[in-house]
């Protein structure tokens, strides 16, 4: 069983207030660690079924070979040259249920590739500093 870390750019990003595990069994054949993740600006103008994905993800992933599996429940990719890994559009981020939108997606993105468990925390952004770290003064008591 390999289990991949996702790694995603908050608190800069609206709605991807998360942390998440996917677990893929050996034979898919997955060999990073951890991914990326982060949102596509709003001026982009994304459609919210398209995710872009950088050139290593894309093979590391087997993208390619996963096409129709991601055709069949809605999804598509693009690559794209970018540091990040996975780019969500600001479409499916924003908004009141953004966070539940971005988990349904990603859900569905790793299933369709062969993840066998996907789990996600939502981190309280109130609880975190301005650089995205744990706040260690949430206790406030005098």
């Amino acid at each position: 069983m390999k289990i991949v870390n996702l790694s995603f750019n908050h608190p800069e990003d609206e709605g991807l207030n998360l942390t998440g595990t996917v677990s893929f069994a050996d034979a898919v054949g997955i060999t990073i660690d951890t991914l990326s993740i982060r949102g596509l600006a709003a001026w982009r103008h994304v459609p919210s079924n398209v995710i872009h994905a950088n050139e290593q993800t894309i093979e590391n992933l087997h993208l390619v070979e996963k096409s129709q599996a991601l055709s069949k429940v809605g999804l598509n990719w693009i690559g794209i040259k970018a540091s990040h890994d996975l780019l969500l559009s600001s479409t499916v981020r924003s908004g009141r249920n953004g966070i539940k939108k971005v988990q349904e997606q990603l859900t569905k993105f790793f299933k369709a590739i062969g993840a066998s468990k996907i789990s996600f925390n939502v981190i309280d952004p109130e609880n975190f500093d301005i650089d995205g770290n744990p706040d260690d003064d949430t206790n406030d008591s005098d």
